[in-house]
């Protein structure tokens, strides 16, 4: 499954990007700031892999000019509850400090209200992470429980539309973007079933897309 916008690409985490993560998450510069901070085996990091549920669990690489920059994930998707929860990590420090991470945000934001139907996204932040917590509530998240080291914290679709929709729309106009989200299908072995899945879950929503060629498919974002 492949996720296009703000000249940012979402690709599914394959079996021949395991070494990639695995090495950059082992990292000093990544591990220091996440919850788990053990080194991860080659074996576990397979483990982990195989574990995860094609239809709760999004793990996609971040790409900007054709690179792999980091990863993102929606996991513990609760269709019955409109909720999830996030998580992202860039290992490539030539981003950090550009616009990518604000673009990717956007794209993960639009995604998951979009094409899961979502109301609320929720992550977890090392409480002396004070970039992470600062980015994150310019990106309409709000700070609702404090457990020590770690706050947690939610956006809304509706806190993400007013935190970030002018800045969206004005990037959009301003490098004459294409204003649509493109979703496609066919990078992953787990593919027909997300698309079979994905498509008809969509259909109940009542969100159709703009336009279709083959398995790529082009939507509105209207929030």
């Amino acid at each position: 499954m492949i996720i296009e916008k703000y000249n940012i690409r979402l690709r599914s985490l394959n079996m021949h990007d395991l070494e990639m993560v695995r090495g950059a998450r082992n990292s000093d510069f990544i591990r220091s700031r996440m919850m788990y901070r053990e080194i991860i085996s080659p074996e576990q990091q397979l483990q982990w892999y195989r574990s995860l549920d094609a239809a709760a669990d999004v793990f996609m690489i971040i790409e900007y000019d054709g690179k792999p920059r980091g990863m993102i994930n929606v996991k513990n998707i609760d269709y019955t509850n409109d909720s999830s929860e996030s998580g992202v990590f860039f290992w490539d420090k030539e981003v950090l400090n550009s616009f990518v991470p604000v673009m990717t945000s956007w794209l993960a934001a639009e995604s998951g209200y979009l094409l899961l139907g979502g109301q609320q996204t929720l992550i977890h932040v090392l409480k002396n992470n004070k970039n992470a917590i600062e980015f994150n509530q310019g990106q309409g998240y709000r700070i609702i429980q404090d457990a020590g080291d770690v706050v947690l914290m939610r956006q809304t679709k509706s806190s993400f539309s007013q935190a970030t929709l002018s800045d969206r729309m004005k990037y959009i106009r301003t490098n004459n973007a294409n204003p649509h989200l493109m979703l496609s299908f066919g990078d992953h072995d787990q593919d027909d079933f997300r698309q079979t899945n994905l498509m008809n879950y969509l259909k109940l929503l009542g969100v159709s897309p703009a336009k279709q060629s083959g398995r790529t498919f082009w939507f509105e974002v209207a929030f």
